[in-house]
C-alpha cells in the first residue's frame, strides 16, 4: 500500500481495480470453452480450413485481448490518478510527513483586493493544507509559525486530522485573527523553520512559506537564498505560496514631523506633512485633514499633483492655546491599504521652554545679547531664559532646562563639569561660545580631554586677530548646510555677508580641518573666509554640543549687531533641542522601555494603549536593576524595528550618577496610535508622557516581486516550487499528474478506436444483399 501511495492519489482504488485488468482475459477464455465439441464430417472440413489460418487468427485475437486489457488499465490509471513525478507527490504521502508553515503576518498583508486580502488568502491555504492532510489520518503533522514571532509557534507538531481541521477553521478566521502592523524579518522566520525541519530526521519534510512577496523583502536577498539552499540539500521540499498577484494603487502619509521639542503655548508650531504616491498613476487634488486631540481642525492640506513614486511635502502651522500633551493626526480617505492613511504625532506643549545661560564674565554682556535674541518677547518665541554664573551648574537640577548656553567659560570645577556632561549625555543640548576669559590650556584640559570631553576640538594657543579689509568683497562668515542657517542662505538674504569677524580661536596645531578626512563625527557648520572653522557641532551621548570659536557678543565680531543674529539664535536653539530622532515618534512593534530614578518615582506605571474599541489601561510594576545594565540593554522587540535606548526620566544631578534604577518594559505595541505612560512621583503627583506609534514606512511599498525574479533570487533549486494562492491544484495533487492525465486520455481514445476497428474486422459480416442464416 505504501508503494502504491507514492504513485497514486487514490491507492485503494488502484489496488481494487488491479483485478479488473484480468476481466478481458477471463471473458476471452470463457468464450473459448462455452460450447461442447461434436465431431461430424462437414466440421472436419472446416477445421482443416481453419488450421491453415490459425496463426493469423491467434495473433489477431491476442491483439484484440491486449487492446481491451489496455483500455481497462488506462481507465484504472485515470480513476486512481497516477502521478507523473512521484517526487512531487511527497506533499501527502502515506509515510510520516511534517509540514512547517511560515506565514507572513506583516502589515502589508492587510492590503485589500476586491473582497479579500493577502492575509485571508494565506489563512485559506493553511486550512486547505490541513483538509487535504486529514484525508490521510496519522500520516501528516503540522507546525505553523508567524513571521512576526517565529520563536512562538501558533501550532507545534500537531497531528493532522478532522478535529484539527475544525480547530483551524475557528482559529484562522480572518475576521477575528488579524495580522500585525509591523515589518517582519523573513530570514529569522526561515531560520526558525529550518531548525524544526532539520531536527526532524524521520519521514518527509515540507516547508511552506506563505507571503505577499513584496519586492522590498525578497528582491536580491542572498541570505534567504542560502537558507533555502541549505534546506534543499537536506531533502526538504520548499513551497513558496504567493497571496497577492500584483500591487494596487497606494497613497501613504509618510511624514508628519517638526521641531516638536520647541512647542510652546500660543506660539505657532510648523509641521511638515508628506504624502507619497506608491502607485503607477498620477494622483491629483489630494486632501489631508489635521486633527488635534481627535477634533478636526480647520486646516486642510491640499496636494495638487503627486507623481508616481514621489513624495510631496507641505508645511502647516498649528497653534496650541494651552500647555500639555496634544495628540495630532493627519488623515487621508481610506483606500485599499488603509493602515498608512493616518499618521500620529504627540506634541508636548510647554508654557515656555526654559533655557539656562551661563556667563563666565561677571558683566554678563554676552548673556544679555543671547537672551534678547531668544526671549525679547517670550510670548512670541516661546523661550524663557535664566541668566546666572557657572556656580548654578552645581546648585540646580540641569534637567529643568532644555538647553544650556556656556558663554566665555574657560574652566569648571570637577563636580559642575560632571553634572554638565551627564546632562548632555542623557540628551541635553549645549551651546558654547568663547571670549577673553578662555585660556586654551585650561579649556582643552577641562572640555576637550583628547576628544573625550564636550568640546569638538582643541584650541590653539591664543585667538587669531584679523585686520579689517574694506576692499574685500568676500564675506568673513561662510555658512554651511545646517538648520541654523537655512533661512539666512541664498541671494535674497545677504545679511550674513555683512558680518565681520575680528578675532577667532583657531584649532590646535595638527588638528585636521577637513571633516571627511578626520572622520570623528564633528561637523563644521560655519567657516571663516580663510578656511578656518568658526562653528562646529558634535554629538555627545544622546545630546549635542555646538561650539562658536568667537564671542556671542560684539567683542570679537559684529554679528550680534546684525539682523541675522536673532534668526540664527532662534533656529540654532531649535536645532539643538530637536534631536535627529524624536524619541516619542516610533514604529509599531518597538517596545516602550523605561528607566526610572527610584528617588523620584514609585514602581507603579500605568499605560494607556490603543485598542480596537478605543484605549485600554495596563498597569505594570517596575523592577530594580543596576543602572549600567539597564542603560546598555536593548529592547528585545521586532528586529526589523528601530531600537531605542531606555527612556530615562529626569533626575537630580546627585542621582544621575548611577546606582539602582527601576526598569519596566511594555512589548505590546502593535497597534498604531498614541501610547500614554503615567508615572507616580514619590510625593504622589502624576507625570505623563506620550508616544506616537505609526506603521513602518517600508510597509507602504506594495510592489510585488515577479515569479521570474523570485525564482532568480532563490536560485536554481529543484526542490523549490512557486504557487499562487488561488491555484490549489498543487495541494490536491493535480499539478504533478496533469501532463500524464492528458496523455492517458489521448491514449484511451486511441485504444477505444483501435479496439472498435479490430473488433469489427474480426467479426462476421454477411455480404451485401445476403441474408444471414
Amino acid at each position: 500500500m505504501t508503494w502504491l501511495s507514492s504513485l497514486f492519489f487514490n491507492p485503494s482504488i488502484a489496488l481494487m481495480g488491479a483485478g479488473l485488468i484480468a476481466v478481458p482475459l477471463i471473458i476471452h477464455l470463457i468464450n473459448r470453452v462455452r460450447y461442447r465439441r461434436v465431431q461430424f464430417a462437414a466440421m472436419e472440413f472446416l477445421l482443416q480450413a481453419e488450421q491453415r489460418n490459425r496463426q493469423r487468427l491467434l495473433i489477431e485475437q491476442l491483439l484484440l485481448l491486449l487492446l481491451r486489457t489496455l483500455i481497462v488499465l488506462a481507465l484504472l490509471l485515470l480513476i486512481a490518478r497516477l502521478v507523473l513525478d512521484p517526487s512531487q507527490f511527497a506533499l501527502f504521502r502515506e509515510s510520516r510527513t511534517h509540514h512547517v508553515v511560515l506565514v507572513d503576518d506583516s502589515a502589508s498583508t492587510r492590503e485589500r483586493r476586491g473582497e479579500t486580502t493577502a492575509w485571508a488568502e494565506g489563512l485559506g491555504v493553511i486550512r486547505k493544507l490541513a483538509a487535504e492532510g486529514a484525508r490521510r489520518p496519522q500520516t501528516q503533522r503540522l507546525t505553523v509559525l508567524l513571521a512576526s514571532r517565529p520563536d512562538k509557534p501558533l501550532l507545534t507538531d500537531r497531528d493532522v486530522n478532522q478535529p484539527l481541521v475544525e480547530e483551524l477553521a475557528s482559529r484562522l478566521d480572518p475576521v477575528s485573527f488579524k495580522p500585525t502592523h509591523q515589518r517582519v524579518d523573513f530570514l529569522k522566520g526561515i531560520q526558525s523553520a529550518s531548525d524544526l525541519l532539520l531536527a526532524d530526521k524521520a519521514g518527509v519534510r515540507e516547508l511552506h512559506v506563505i507571503s505577499d512577496y513584496r519586492s522590498r523583502d525578497w528582491n536580491d536577498q542572498k541570505p534567504l537564498a542560502q537558507a533555502m539552499e541549505t534546506l534543499a540539500e537536506a531533502d526538504v521540499g520548499i513551497h513558496l505560496i504567493r497571496t497577492t498577484p500584483q500591487a494596487g494603487p497606494n497613497l501613504a502619509i509618510t511624514r508628519l514631523d517638526g521641531a516638536v521639542s520647541t512647542a510652546a503655548a500660543g506660539v505657532p508650531l510648523r509641521l511638515t506633512a508628506g504624502i507619497t504616491n506608491f502607485g503607477t498613476e498620477v494622483v491629483t487634488d489630494v486632501r489631508a485633514s489635521i486633527y488635534d486631540n481627535g477634533v478636526k481642525t480647520p486646516t486642510t492640506v491640499i496636494f495638487d499633483r503627486i507623481e508616481p513614486g514621489t513624495e510631496v511635502l507641505h508645511e502647516v502651522d498649528l497653534q496650541f492655546p494651552s500647555p500639555g500633551y496634544r495628540r495630532v493626526e493627519i488623515r487621508l480617505d481610506a483606500d485599499g491599504y488603509p493602515v498608512d492613511n493616518v499618521r500620529h504625532l504627540s506634541v508636548n506643549v510647554s508654557a515656555a521652554i526654559p533655557v539656562l545661560i551661563v556667563d563666565g564674565d561677571p558683566a554678563g554682556d554676552a548673556a544679555s545679547y543671547v537672551a534678547d535674541a531668544l526671549a525679547a518677547d517670550p510670548a512670541a518665541t516661546g523661550f524663557q531664559t535664566t541668566i546666572d554664573n557657572p556656580d548654578i551648574l552645581r546648585r540646580r537640577p540641569l534637567d529643568d532646562y532644555r538647553c544650556i548656553y556656556l558663554l566665555n567659560v574657560g574652566e569648571l570645577p570637577p563636580d559642575s563639569l560632571d553634572y554638565l556632561e551627564k546632562y548632555v549625555r542623557r540628551g541635553g543640548a549645549l551651546m558654547m561660545a568663547l571670549g577673553d576669559s578662555v585660556r586654551s590650556e585650561a579649556f582643552n584640559r577641562v572640555f576637550h580631554r583628547e576628544g573625550e570631553g564636550l568640546s569638538p576640538l582643541p584650541l590653539g594657543n591664543a585667538p587669531l586677530e584679523f585686520a579689517t579689509d574694506v576692499t574685500s568683497t568676500e564675506p568673513d562668515l561662510k555658512a554651511g548646510k545646517h538648520p541654523a542657517f537655512a533661512i539666512l542662505q541664498g541671494d535674497d538674504n545677504p545679511f550674513l555677508d555683512a558680518v565681520h569677524i575680528q578675532k577667532l580661536f583657531e584649532p590646535a596645531v595638527g588638528w585636521e580641518v577637513d571633516d571627511v578626512v578626520r572622520g570623528d563625527n564633528v561637523k563644521t557648520i560655519a567657516k571663516h573666509k580663510s578656511g578656518r572653522p568658526v562653528m562646529l557641532e558634535k554629538p555627545y551621548g544622546a545630546g549635542k554640543v555646538t561650539l562658536l570659536l568667537t564671542t556671542a557678543q560684539p567683542a570679537w565680531n559684529d554679528w550680534a549687531l546684525n539682523p541675522s543674529y536673532v534668526v540664527f539664535q532662534l533656529d540654532l536653539l531649535k536645532s539643538l533641542i530637536s534631536s535627529d530622532k524624536n524619541e516619542a515618534l516610533r514604529v509599531t512593534g518597538e517596545p516602550i522601555l523605561l528607566s526610572l530614578d527610584p528617588a523620584l518615582y514609585t514602581d507603579q506605571v500605568e499605560l494607556s494603549i490603543p485598542d480596537i474599541d478605543g484605549q485600554r489601561t495596563v498597569r505594570l510594576q517596575a523592577s530594580p536593576q543596576d543602572s549600567q545594565t539597564s542603560a546598555s540593554s536593548k529592547p528585545k522587540g521586532n528586529d526589523a524595528s528601530t531600537s531605542t535606548r531606555p527612556d530615562t526620566t529626569p533626575a537630580s544631578n546627585q542621582n544621575a550618577a548611577g546606582g539602582i534604577r527601576l526598569v519596566v518594559e511594555e512589548k505590546e505595541t502593535d497597534l498604531p496610535g498614541i501610547y500614554s505612560v503615567r508615572l507616580t512621583t514619590q510625593n504622589q503627583t502624576t507625570e505623563e508622557k506620550l508616544y506616537a506609534y505609526n506603521v513602518p514606512l517600508e510597509e507602504s511599498q506594495l510592489a510585488v516581486i515577479s515569479v521570474d525574479s523570485l525564482r532568480k533570487t532563490m536560485g536554481n533549486n529543484e526542490k523549490l516550487s512557486i504557487h499562487e494562492a488561488q491555484d490549489v491544484s498543487w495541494i490536491e495533487g493535480e499539478e504533478a499528474g496533469s501532463e500524464l492525465r492528458t496523455s492517458l486520455l489521448a491514449a484511451l481514445v486511441i485504444l477505444l478506436l483501435a479496439e472498435q476497428w479490430l473488433s469489427y474486422r474480426l467479426s462476421y459480416h454477411p455480404a451485401k444483399g445476403q441474408v444471414a442464416r
